[in-house]
């Protein structure tokens, strides 16, 4: 669910914003645009153009016109599952539901009295009050009538005084989750007294126990000056003393399994302080990136309602500013993960993104796309899916002839449940993880590594695809598509 909310030069601010969230939300992002726009960097590289410009190519950014946002999230980490996603964000007043529905050509409807459409990326679009627009998704209309009622009777905000405190961090972007309870107390026995590397005595392996099951949660806040400065800070509710570098090893582990890996916090030495872990790095473009993904694969926020020139729009053949703008964003794409993957290591722990970014493809706008684009695309986001269950370690067997792909159906690995949080329905493990689960991190270690080879085969498709694509949309729209 995404709200967007604005009153021109009294934009709300993130503490008005996180009211309107719904109470069962478990995650929350805040982004704070106009400030970060105006960091040096952002002046000096002009991102607020780049950001239009992105936006306009149906990117999934969030556009500058965007004070402030505010995210609110149901996931389920240990399936590796977002439920649901809603929030509330500064736009201008007149972003009205009526001006999204000539833009996008799509039917004013009614949601729970107020005017809707339906948007990108399985989403509902609605106006609450002039300046206020409300999303949710995925597209289930009787969720989104149930969460506008709810805002209606002023009964919306974080139930977790954990998320609600997070308006009060600074950053121009803090992503929050509360994982109070959600350890299960048999995985996290036997994490730790299967780490090897944790310490050998029972006291000091009962301590960390302890020390997981009181995990209160995390949050990841970003600023950017002339560089993106990041500080990642994990709250227990006990002190953490000496345990530091061992905690850190649990936390690396969780975002292995989640497949969420950023290489900066990897490398990061931690520190204690008091009940808290706390990380700092200097994040990559690419690794800023990834974590843009996290809000914006969500947040589907409206097209643009910039109006195309009249010059520009009568030189151009139909078609070819659609096709253009969402060859052109998948082409982001493409270079924001080969960046990333030539900085990684060969088995780095990045399904997650890879995963994410196909779904960005997705929720790309087809209208008036040149129909074989549209398959291009499709065939794109497949491969990045397939990318994202080798690095999972499930094999998958490439036809690089063909330019087919399939998949190993009977894959119940047994690292599919080494993880902290338990959860039924996460997929039986097919060796008894327990008595053997070194054995089992090594599996998977193997696994992901024998699947570099046809990693690297798929990532030759997409190159292959991508000239023969350029080649005739080149020759359908002239030589200087896609600019």
């Amino acid at each position: 669910m995404v709200v967007l909310t604005t009153r021109g030069s009294f934009a709300e601010s993130p503490e008005e914003l996180i009211r309107s969230v719904p109470g069962s939300c478990n995650a929350v992002a805040i982004v704070r645009m106009a400030d970060m726009l105006k960091s040096p960097r952002a002046v000096k590289e002009n991102w607020a153009q780049m950001a239009s410009e992105s936006f306009m190519a149906d990117m999934g950014t969030i556009p500058p016109w965007v004070e402030n946002l505010v995210v609110g999230f149901q996931v389920r980490p240990a399936l590796q599952q977002e439920v649901w996603a809603a929030g509330v964000a500064s736009v201008p007043d007149d972003l009205t539901i009526e001006k999204l529905s000539q833009r996008n050509q799509q039917p004013v409807d009614n949601i729970a009295g107020f005017p809707a459409i339906s948007g990108r990326g399985n989403t509902l679009i609605f106006g609450l009050k002039p300046g206020v627009l409300a999303i949710w998704r995925p597209a289930i209309r009787q969720e989104a009538v149930r969460w506008a009622n709810e805002i209606a009777a002023k009964i919306t905000g974080p139930n977790s005084d954990y998320l609600a405190a997070t308006t009060g961090i600074a950053g121009h972007v803090v992503l929050a989750i509360d994982v109070a309870g959600a350890f299960d107390p048999t995985r996290t026995h036997m994490l730790v007294n299967g780490d090897q590397s944790a310490g050998n005595s029972e006291a000091n392996r009962q301590q960390l126990q302890q020390l997981l099951m009181g995990t209160r949660g995390a949050i990841l806040a970003i600023t950017v000056t002339d560089t993106v400065q990041a500080e990642l800070r994990i709250d227990f509710s006990a002190p953490i003393e000496q345990h530091a570098s061992e905690l850190k090893r649990f936390l690396d582990m969780a975002l292995q399994q989640l497949g969420a890996e950023i290489e900066e916090f990897t490398a990061a030495t931690p520190q204690a302080s008091g009940r808290t872990l706390v990380c700092n790095a200097t994040l990559s473009d690419e690794s800023l990136s990834r974590v843009m993904s996290l809000i914006t694969t969500s947040s589907a926020m409206p097209q643009s309602m910039a109006a195309v020139p009249a010059s520009e729009a009568s030189s151009a053949a139909p078609g070819q500013q659609e096709s253009a703008r969402y060859f052109s964003a998948i082409d982001r794409i493409l270079k924001d993960l080969e960046r990333a993957n030539r900085r990684a290591s060969a088995n780095s722990p990045t399904a997650l993104w890879h995963e994410n970014f196909a779904r960005k493809i997705d929720d790309l706008s087809i209208q008036r796309v040149d129909p074989e684009l549209v398959n291009y695309g499709r065939s794109v986001a497949s491969k990045l899916r397939a990318l994202g269950r080798s690095l999972r370690g499930q094999a998958v067997a490439v036809n690089a002839h063909e330019g087919t792909l399939t998949y190993e159906s009977n894959f119940t690995p047994g690292w599919a449940s080494i993880d902290l949080w338990g959860g039924i329905g996460a997929g039986q493990p097919a060796v008894n993880v327990t008595s053997n689960l070194q054995q089992v991190r090594e599996r998977q270690a193997e696994a992901i590594i024998a699947g570099n080879e046809q990693r690297n085969t798929i990532w030759g498709m997409l190159k292959e695809e991508r000239s023969k694509i350029l080649a005739q949309m080149q020759a359908k729209f002239g030589e200087k598509f896609p600019r």
